[in-house]
């Protein structure tokens, strides 16, 4: 008894100590408790937080996961796979490498530099100066870590999100994580909310322009139309935006190229759902401070899917979305890579800007690397790993530059002084300059070692000594940034091929796998002949998994499926595939 009231004093000084440190930061405003949705969005996540989250019931429900078996057992399995010392022990090296890879993650848009930095002191911090962490150092570490960005309180949500994390981590070091993801088998299906409505929407929308174009109606005639039709008065500065600077023949055949509403109270898309889909030639919407809710910005994220031509979408200032809309616009970014410039400043909040962020810079600079020299450096990589792990050591490094002294003149691809990423991108948008192209840098045997270390010293992420590809072509490309190549790669690895296993499907490649199932050649696609195409790209398990569901997005009950529809079920196929953008951390 006497032991039971120690530990349960010893928990509520712990409880008290935390609780007061937090108090202490709020009154020095270091940490804001307080404010709207749009105070906490524009403000650093680490310098958020919820008082509540420090009450003794939410501390004591954290010390409860802290004792979670499903969470031990995923770090020491994690743990048991990174370097350790003689004696068991987690090395710097090792802490590095993982402290690397969980920063990437969760900052994406974030500095080589700053990510270093933090690294030796947080190694310096929790290994208290002893060169090494045991396992009881790392649990307590990484258990940190899931508590900052994990959403919930509950043990399941620690769980899963130290899943993803972990996992991944896990099979790139050569370790299994099939056993640890047996017990996740009865995971319920992703199915995206409101999808049905979207499709409806879409499918009513044809019947809608159909006519109006059997009647030859103007885009601004169908606006007020539509206008009419919801029972909403027509904006006249909407009419006037829809007709300026545009000739009457562009308005007349629905050929504008930019719809300028900025600064116009809008609050509903409504009566514009119809304009922008006639509209198929838009390279520019431009919709910022016009008051859109989240739903309006939702839709307009799905309707945009149509749009080949679009390079320029300004959403900033509007009502500050959740993720459910942060998710649809990344989505749409993903699936039409022409939009290379997206400005979201005070609509999307700053904790997940990371996520679309590196996606508008694979947009930007995806045909940057010719696929010639793509293929050249490609081979020089197979070539230098000697032992096919997918890593090429500095020793291999150098014998491959003393036999190829002329190596970078080949690839005509080296810029020293080309940014790393785009300044631009950090303010919401990616920048639209032309990257420097890459200057000649000749090689010659003397300079061999010195390259080698060059090469390894500016680009080896992980600082493992070695380089993989996206490293190599990282040191080439200075201006495309480590998060972005590796996307990139996979893309070019593709060689043009589309399936439906693949990840970051762009509306092209959806379009391409369409025509490939639609067997009859009828323009639709059926649940069967969809099934048939899944089992022939080795996915027959993904389509018994969500053909049940996707028959529930069956509007007419024909079991049938037009590209526009198969374009947005997409979502639900690849609903768990496509990165999920950062969520919102809690304060530390």
């Amino acid at each position: 008894m006497l032991q039971q009231a120690r530990e349960q004093a010893a928990t509520d000084e712990k409880v008290e100590h935390f609780k007061h440190n937090v108090e202490t930061l709020a009154k020095k405003k270091n940490v804001l408790t307080e404010g709207d949705d749009r105070e906490r969005a524009m403000r650093s996540v680490r310098q958020q937080g919820d008082l509540g989250l420090y009450e003794k019931d939410c501390l004591m429900q954290r010390m409860a996961i802290y004792q979670s078996e499903a969470l031990k057992e995923i770090f020491v399995a994690l743990y048991e796979s990174l370097p350790l010392d003689q004696k068991g022990r987690l090395t710097e090296k090792g802490y590095k490498w993982l402290y690397r890879r969980l920063y990437w993650k969760v900052v994406p848009e974030g500095r080589r530099a700053d990510c270093d930095k933090l690294a030796d002191e947080e190694w310096k911090k929790e290994s208290q100066g002893d060169g090494y962490m045991d396992f009881e150092e790392f649990f307590d570490s990484m258990f940190t870590f899931i508590d900052v960005w994990v959403e919930g309180l509950e043990e399941e949500a620690y769980v899963q999100y130290a899943e993803k994390m972990c996992l991944p981590l896990m099979n790139e070091l050569g370790k299994s994580s099939v056993g640890l993801t047996d017990r996740r088998r009865g995971q319920k299906v992703f199915m995206p909310p409101d999808l049905h409505g979207y499709i409806h929407e879409i499918t009513v929308s044809n019947v809608r322009i159909n006519g109006y174009v059997s009647a030859g109606m103007s885009t601004s005639a169908v606006y007020q139309s539509e206008c009419d039709r919801l029972g909403i008065e027509p904006t006249v500065r909407v009419m006037e935006a829809l007709t300026a600077s545009q000739s009457k023949a562009a308005d007349k055949d629905h050929r504008l190229k930019e719809i300028k509403l900025a600064n116009i109270k809008l609050t509903n898309i409504g009566p514009l759902v119809d304009v922008i889909r006639m509209n198929t030639r838009l390279e520019g919407i431009y919709l910022q401070n016009c008051c859109l809710s989240g739903s309006s910005i939702s839709l307009l994220c799905h309707i945009l899917l149509e749009h080949k031509k679009l390079q320029v979408l300004d959403i900033s200032k509007n009502e500050v979305v959740g993720m459910k809309e942060v998710s649809d616009l990344h989505r749409l970014l993903v699936r039409r890579p022409n939009i290379t410039v997206c400005r979201f400043n005070q609509t999307i909040p700053n904790v997940v800007r990371g996520a679309l962020q590196l996606q508008l810079e694979v947009n930007l600079r995806a045909n940057f690397i010719p696929m010639k020299e793509y293929r050249a450096l490609r081979e020089a990589f197979q070539v230098m790993d000697h032992n096919k792990n997918g890593k090429v050591e500095i020793k291999e490094l150098e014998a491959y530059l003393s036999n190829n002294p002329t190596f970078s003149k080949v690839q005509n691809l080296k810029d020293k002084k080309g940014p790393r990423t785009s300044t631009k991108a950090q303010k919401g948008t990616a920048s639209t300059a032309k990257p420097q192209k890459p200057q000649n840098n000749l090689l010659t045997s003397a300079k061999t070692k010195q390259m080698a270390k060059q090469m390894i010293g500016k680009t080896d992420d992980n600082a493992d000594n070695e380089l993989d590809m996206a490293e190599m072509f990282t040191y080439f490309y200075p201006n495309i940034s480590t998060p972005a190549m590796i996307r990139i790669l996979e893309q070019y690895e593709t060689n043009g091929e589309a399936s439906l296993a693949q990840k970051y499907l762009t509306a092209d490649s959806i379009e391409k796998i369409f025509k490939d199932l639609d067997l009859d050649q009828s323009g639709t696609l059926s649940l069967q002949e969809l099934q048939k195409g899944a089992a022939k790209m080795g996915v027959k398990s993904l389509m018994d998994q969500y053909s049940k569901e996707l028959k529930k997005y069956d509007i007419n009950g024909d079991d049938e499926f037009e590209l526009e529809e198969f374009v947005l079920l997409m979502e639900v196929i690849d609903g768990c595939n496509i990165e999920a953008c950062l969520r919102p951390a809690k304060a530390s």
